[in-house]
């Protein structure tokens, strides 16, 4: 599988499929019962909590892509 974005920087097609992908399944398994809205956040507060706290521009995208899949 190529992971390599064929146009913009490298990597940047798999981050947001990514991203789109992790918030389909958290919105299907809360809306199937699977979890609850309580699982969802403490599953985005642990991933917030993964981000090191350095000040640099991915981490800052990672900081407000996962704080944007908070409702």
């Amino acid at each position: 599988m190529d992971i390599f974005s064929s146009k913009g920087p490298v990597g940047v097609g798999a981050a947001f499929a990514s991203f789109c992908l992790l918030s389909s399944l958290l919105r299907h398994f809360e809306s199937t019962g699977t979890l609850i809205p309580n699982d969802v956040s403490a599953i985005l507060a642990n991933a917030l909590a993964l981000v090191p706290e350095d000040n640099n521009a991915p981490r800052e995208d990672a900081r407000r892509l996962l704080e944007g899949l908070r409702r």
